[in-house]
């Protein structure tokens, strides 16, 4: 197995995405300074599993995300994948290639996946456990970890060893298995207690239980004698009821009938005010089409007046015109006359010209005429056509209109058939829903009075938990207290015990002499006066004082032990020492002491005052025996001047009389070491500490107490709070199905009276779609007629157009033949005024004037015939338009008849609807008076009904099936108060005493069986606990003999020489055993690995890795510039190494070493560009070694 692939997108400063093909044996990680190329080993590392944001050198984990530069914007996520090889089939799956990814966002969400498939932080921890890969494993080492190996403690160090040794999957197992003994344990604890308490809840709750179950057979009993009751009295109210209903029922009958020909009557009514409407309509199309004809009629008959005169006044300038032309006629005759020879051909050829003129002016007044009659003509049958098309579509549409129709009424015949159904359905349904929320109403008031219940015994137990944690707290308050100033004492005990050990405070002779009669290297060693010596502690200054250097005073048994360890401290010059020889040492008295301490003031001798073995007393006596101790400076100096300052006099305060009158004194200090006080504040403290526990212990059991007892409140808060829960949740549960069933209450309501109202639209829609197929069958026959006449009318008008098409054809060929003679004549014309140049000048002027005048006299004649031809058509169009206007008037006529019939219909239809409307108003009321009694009727059976749901639960239907003959309502009645003495003489029941009583013995009977199963399983995991340790002790051992031997063999072949092993600092407890290093570099003595250099720390950690790796080689190992403090030599040796262990496990080293990159197979340049992005260069190694050959 090794690595692969890695892929990276987005992490630290390779924003871009990146990948990098890894094969066995050595690829270098090369780059400068900042250029990322540690991202390489921490991008490994982090999709390994590595949490700590630390240790991927940021503050927190949103730190590895690219958070961009000047140039580039911050991406939104960093992932990195990493592919193994897994054809040896190291990991547990299936795959030949095992690829891990992981991903995380600035969201803080993280994505963890195994070959594509999403998994936990956990599964990847797993996967490489045991393989040396991992963030806790050695496959992964940087220059900290290097520090960390060396610098970390003895027991940490053990963690590379627990790796190699496969003992890491062994540990969690065993760390699951203590947790669950704990828990085992722990429940066993709390099972026990609920047992105990259950056991004191069986037998009262048995006994009540007895009593409840009595109390349900008279219940019952009582129950259904008052059910039955209420059932005889609700089937009488029911036959009433139905009578009643009965009645009703034919009523209702009754003006079901008289509301149809209600309906009738108003749908005739209506029917004839539509007509009426309609007729009143036509009428008023008609009037104003008749006034609109008799405008065009006014009109037309104006425009024939208008043409009488412009005719007048034509034929007026027409004579005055031809009287022109006969005076300009005979001016030209005089002129003719004086050339009469050569003007009459000229004059005929204009005469000619004239004559043809008129001939072709008549020609073009008919052919305009003709034409002006073609155009009429094409617009008649033009304006037929359009009404024959504008009848079909109305045809068309009619007939559409009367389809829909018919199809609609067949579907509101079925849609009617429907809703009668739906409404019959929906009443039933309205029905069971009104029982449905009756029902509900009961259940909630029940659970609603349940929950007051609880939330009142909420209260009480909360009360009392309240003041349990009050108390708890006090108690937790004096435990925290009493621990404090437990802890305190215990630390001074430990370093008075430490200083009396290590006899700090003493001089060095003194230290000396002590540890060597400890350890039996001198005889005759007593000890120091201060230790041989017990003062009270309100001695102690005065004896201090008394004493001075003296209680560093060694006792010794003889003189020659005295002298022996003189000689002992001469020889290892270890400085001097005072001894106090037994056998040699004299004590010392006062005279007169009797006197002496009788004197006021005076509080003893020195040497009385303390305690000694009595062996020691010549040694005590010698020092303490003439020395008076006193109360204060004014009482010693009395005692001393009473016995001529002939002996020392201590105050209790420390001041000094000494003998000869000195004094000594002011204010005193005691030493830190306290060397006379010290073995008693050492007694003192060991009683403190040991009432304090008591205290403790006391204080402890106080707070189990009260505990247990907030655990059985707690239990029974969180047991009434379930209860209480579970009522709310019911209730919750009930309104929302009230809500539910209201909602469909109010559905059901709402479509029965859409259902009731659309059945009354259908009806009315049905008589209006049979009255409307009438109206279009009708419309659809005079459409029918009007198309025919349509039709009719277009033919004729072909027939006359064809007929003055000819006409018109044969008067253009004659227009055209004239005005090519015409034509021929003008140019003869011209040809003769060309000869007649000299006449042409005289007569040209009148010639012009008689032509214009004559052409003038012609459009006049013209103009007269267009007005003839005018005026013929507007008398014509007069004729018809009166004839339109006389035929209307009759229609009016017909139409306002037909009104006035309407009229006197509806008036009849309205009276018949207001007699049949008070005989309505009678009927309803009857219907009221039947509706107050069933009413009435129907609230003393509702009440019964309440009463048997609120009492019994109940409803009648369901009572009715228990109903039995009642021979005596009277016995009954009487059975019945009988019964309810019995049950007021039982006194309060707890009904829930019987189901209590079950459960209790139930759960007792089970956690009894629990408890036996937990103490079998505790015992089965102290089983699994051994067995674990045992395997990981073997193992621990075998890994660390192999790796220590490793160790000694790769140190002294990296150093050129030297030593270096592993040992364990507790050899008698394998599995917390720490691990140190013993390092000897050639020619230097064996040194703590804190004096080595930095290249000989790293190299020492170099070779623990590899001898790790000779043991459990790694399937591959990242190397993050571990040899940069290492010289020029040592990192040869290094690269030779990485060389030889390659064959076996594969390396990716970050580095800057020359050395270490001629050693690898595969360069990896890394770059980072002007954006702040790393980029990477590959390159082998053999490739370009060949190329530059």
């Amino acid at each position: 197995m090794y690595l692969k692939r890695l892929e990276i997108q987005g992490f630290k400063s390779l924003a871009d995405k990146t990948e990098l093909y890894f094969n066995p044996g050595i690829t270098a990680v090369v780059g400068p300074n900042g250029s990322g190329k540690s991202n390489i080993s921490d991008a490994i590392r982090w999709v390994l599993g590595e949490q700590s944001a630390k240790i991927l050198r940021g503050a927190k984990m949103e730190d590895v995300i690219f958070s961009g530069s000047d140039k580039r914007k911050p991406v939104g996520m960093a992932e990195v994948t990493l592919t193994l090889d897994n054809s040896t089939g190291i990991f547990p799956v299936e795959y030949s290639e095992v690829t891990v990814t992981r991903r995380v966002f600035r969201s803080g969400e993280s994505e963890f996946f195994i070959n594509k498939t999403p998994c936990r932080l956990k599964d990847i921890h797993e996967l490489f456990m045991d393989t040396g890969i991992g963030k806790e494993g050695y496959s992964i080492i940087g220059q900290g970890k290097i520090d960390e190996i060396l610098s970390s403690k003895s027991e940490d160090r053990r963690l590379i060893i627990e790796e190699a040794a496969g003992i890491v999957k062994y540990k969690n197992r065993k760390l699951q298995a203590v947790r669950k003994l704990e828990d085992t344990e722990q429940n066993m604890v709390r099972i026990n207690d609920i047992i105990a308490e259950l056991e004191n809840q069986v037998g009262p709750l048995e006994e009540q239980a007895t009593r409840a179950k009595t109390y349900i057979g008279y219940k019952e009993e009582l129950d259904k004698l008052e059910i039955n009751l209420a059932v005889h009295q609700l089937t009488d109210q029911k036959d009433r009821l139905e009578t009643l209903t009965g009645e009703e029922a034919k009523l209702r009958q009754d003006i079901i009938a008289l509301e149809t020909e209600v309906r009738k009557t108003d749908s005739e009514i209506e029917e004839l005010k539509h007509d009426l409407h309609l007729t009143n309509e036509n009428i008023n199309n008609l009037q104003q089409d008749i006034f609109e004809k008799s405008s065009a009629i006014e009109k037309l008959e104006a425009d024939i007046r208008i043409n009488g005169e412009r005719n007048k006044n034509l034929k007026e300038r027409q004579e005055r015109l031809q009287a022109e032309i006969n005076e300009l006629s005979g001016k030209q005759a005089a002129i003719r006359e004086q050339s009469r020879g050569e003007m009459e051909g000229y004059e005929k050829l204009v005469h000619n010209i004239r004559t043809m003129e008129t001939e072709l002016a008549e020609l073009e007044a008919q052919l305009r005429e003709l034409e002006a009659d073609n155009r009429s003509k094409i617009d008649d049958i033009e304006q037929a056509k359009g009404e024959i098309i504008d009848t079909l579509n109305e045809t068309a549409a009619l007939n559409n209109r009367l389809h829909a129709l018919e199809a609609e009424e067949k579907s509101l015949q079925k849609r009617r058939e429907q809703l009668v159904t739906l409404i019959k359905d929906v009443s039933a349904d309205r029905q069971q829903i009104l029982a449905t929320l009756e029902s509900l109403n009961i259940s909630i008031r029940e659970t609603e009075d349940e929950l007051s219940s609880a939330e009142t015994k909420i209260k009480d137990i909360a009360a009392k938990i309240n003041e349990n944690r009050v108390k708890i707290q006090d108690v937790t308050r004096e435990f925290n207290n009493l621990t404090e100033e437990k802890q305190k004492l215990a630390s001074k005990l430990k370093a008075l015990e430490e200083m009396e050990q290590d006899y700090e405070g003493y001089h060095k002779g003194v230290r000396e002499i002590l540890k060597a009669g400890k350890q039996k290297k001198l005889a005759g060693i007593c000890g120091v006066v201060a230790e041989l010596l017990n003062v009270p502690k309100k001695y102690e200054i005065a004896v201090e004082v008394a004493l001075g250097g003296a209680l560093q005073f060694i006792v010794t048994r003889t003189d020659k032990d005295a002298k022996a360890a003189i000689d002992f401290l001469k020889k290892c010059n270890a400085g001097r020492a005072t001894f106090l020889p037994l056998n040699t040492v004299k004590a010392k008295e006062l005279r007169s002491s009797d006197k002496i301490l009788k004197a006021k003031g005076c509080v003893g001798i020195a040497a009385e005052l303390v305690t000694f073995d009595r062996e020691y007393e010549p040694a005590v006596k010698s020092l303490l025996g003439n020395i008076i101790v006193a109360e204060d400076i004014d009482t010693a100096l009395q005692i001393a001047k009473d016995n001529e300052f002939s002996f020392k006099v201590v105050t209790l305060d420390g001041d000094v009389v000494n003998p000869g009158g000195s004094l000594t004194g002011g204010s005193y200090n005691k030493s830190r070491s306290n060397l006379l006080g010290r073995k008693r504040e050492i007694e003192e403290l060991a009683v403190a500490i040991a009432v304090l526990q008591v205290q403790v212990k006391a204080v402890q059991d106080k707070e189990a107490a009260l505990q247990k007892e907030k655990e059985k409140l707690t239990g029974e808060l969180e047991s009434i709070k379930e209860s209480q829960q579970v009522g709310q949740l019911r209730i919750a549960g009930l309104k929302a199905e009230m809500e539910q069933v209201k909602i469909q209450k109010s559905k059901l309501e709402q479509s029965l009276e859409v259902y009731e109202m659309e059945a009354a639209q259908l009806d009315e829609r049905l008589k209006e779609v049979l009255t409307q197929n009438g109206e279009i069958t009708g419309k659809i026959q005079q459409l029918k007629i009007r198309h025919d006449e349509l039709n009719k009318r277009v033919a004729e008008s072909q027939q006359d157009f064809a007929s003055l098409e000819v006409h018109r054809n044969e008067v253009t060929g004659k227009v055209t033949a004239k005005k090519i003679e015409l034509a021929r004549l003008r140019q003869e014309e011209i040809s003769c005024r060309q000869t007649l140049d000299r006449v042409r000048q005289e007569i040209d002027e009148l010639a012009g004037q008689i032509r214009v005048k004559s052409e003038e006299i012609d459009f006049i004649g013209r103009q007269e015939g267009n007005i003839a031809v005018e005026n013929s058509k507007l008398e014509k169009l007069i004729t018809t338009l009166v004839e339109e206007k006389m035929g209307m008037e009759e229609r009016v006529s017909a139409l306002k008849n037909h009104r006035d019939h309407l009229a006197g219909q509806i008036e009849l239809k309205e009276t018949s609807a207001k007699n049949a409307n008070r005989q309505f108003a009678s009927l309803q009321n009857q219907i009221h008076s039947l509706e107050v009694k069933k009413t009435r009727l129907e609230a003393e059976m509702e009440n019964e009904q309440s009463k048997l749901l609120e009492e019994f639960g109940l409803t009648y239907e369901e009572a009715l099936l228990q109903k039995t003959e009642i021979s005596s309502k009277r016995e009954a009645q009487a059975r019945i108060k009988e019964l309810k003495s019995l049950i007021a003489d039982l006194g309060a029941v707890n009904l829930a005493a019987i189901e209590e009583f079950e459960k209790v013995s139930e759960r007792y009977n089970f956690l009894k069986a629990q408890y036996a199963d937990l103490e079998e399983a505790r015992v089965s995991l102290y089983k699994v606990i051994s067995e674990m340790d045992q395997i990981m002790s073997k193992r621990f051992c075998k890994a660390y003999e192999e790796i220590n031997e490793n160790f000694r063999r790769v140190f002294t072949e990296l150093f050129g020489g030297g030593h270096a092993e592993l040992q364990m600092t507790d050899k008698e407890n394998i599995l917390e055993t720490g691990v140190e290093i013993i390092a000897q570099p050639p020619g230097k003595k064996p040194q703590h690995l804190s004096l080595l250099s930095g290249g000989e720390r790293a190299l020492t950690a170099i070779s623990l890795l590899f001898a790790v790796l000779m043991v459990k080689p790694s399937p591959f190992c990242v190397l993050d510039e571990i040899e940069a403090s290492l010289d020029e030599a040592n990192v040869d040796r290094y690269a030779a190494f990485l060389r030889k262990f390659s064959k076996q496990t594969q390396f990716i080293v970050v580095t800057h070493r020359k050395g270490t990159m001629e050693a690898a197979d595969v360069l990896y340049g890394v770059t980072i560009d002007d954006t702040g992005v790393s980029k990477m260069v590959s390159m082998k190694l053999a490739d370009a070694i060949s190329k530059v050959s």
